[in-house]
């Protein structure tokens, strides 16, 4: 399987924090291909990482109705529920449509404890570096 080159700094970013991750996705289906992809780019690096994953339906149909505040909240609410349940050290938000919750979480580390990760975030940082780089 190929990682996605919109989704490979997201990946990247979860395997070097390490622990276990929290895949969150508004889609059933793309928890399995992230946990897939998590998977692929921890091999990659030849370490090892757990991750579990959860499906917020609920969030996506927030999203299409314009309702960001509520996704987001949709999507702290998933968190803050799987932090209750076990230990996780980060998130994954598994389409780059999340990126929104960061609008309304800017400091995930100073509120839930943890990092969250998006494409949108993780993949402009890669631009970024590739462009100081020159």
């Amino acid at each position: 399987m190929t990682t996605q080159l919109e989704d490979r700094p997201m990946m990247e970013c979860a395997v070097r924090h390490g622990g276990t991750t929290l895949v969150i996705a508004t889609h059933g289906p793309t928890v399995a291909s992230t946990e897939a992809l998590l998977a692929e780019a921890a091999a990659e690096a030849g370490v090892s990482l757990a991750f579990v994953g959860t499906t917020v339906e609920a969030a996506w149909h927030r999203l299409a109705e314009g309702d960001v505040a509520g996704h987001n909240e949709l999507l702290a609410q998933a968190i803050r529920a799987q932090q209750a349940a076990g230990r996780i050290d980060s998130v994954v938000l598994a389409q780059l449509s999340m990126t929104v919750f960061l609008l309304s979480h800017p400091d995930p580390v100073a509120e839930f404890g943890i990092p969250v990760f998006t494409s949108g975030q993780c993949g402009f940082e890669r631009v970024a570096e590739v462009l100081r780089r020159g």
